[in-house]
């Protein structure tokens, strides 16, 4: 797996999440779901699932934008995201997600990403669409 320590680029603590970015355009959150957020199935719940794609994606995009020094001219937001759930995420085990942006045409932006687990293992995939919008 990647080294987290000399790829770690920021977290969340309220959440005890952290961003790691292995290569221009990839960004992993390490993240573990707990007790207290399962669902119906007994895995972590779908909402937070959709949350977790939600703010990888959108990382990955917007530190191009930090690298390239236009973070103040201007962002991405989602603008569509669609999100399949294979089976359910397991809670108090170490899950990443793993994003990575496939194309940008015109002011789009568009990704994709898994959670997976320490074994490479498929639980939940996700495609985006970010716009781009000026700062404020």
């Amino acid at each position: 797996m990647i080294n987290k320590e000399k790829n770690k680029i920021g977290e969340w603590p309220e959440m005890g999440w952290e961003f790691l970015e292995p290569d221009d355009g990839e960004l992993i959150t390490v993240f573990i779901p707990h007790e207290t957020q399962i669902g119906v199935e007994g895995g972590m719940h779908t909402g937070l699932c959709a949350m977790v794609f939600d703010e990888t994606m959108g990382r990955a995009v917007n530190n191009l934008l930090r690298r390239a020094d236009l973070r103040e001219e201007s962002k991405f937001v989602t603008a569509e995201m669609t999100v399949n759930f294979n089976k359910p995420i397991p809670v108090e085990t170490e899950m990443y997600s793993w994003a990575r942006i496939e194309k940008e045409e015109g002011r789009c932006m568009f990704t994709s990403a898994e959670i997976i687990d320490k074994n490479g293992e498929v639980f939940a995939t996700a495609k985006g669409r970010f716009v781009r919008i000026k700062s404020r």
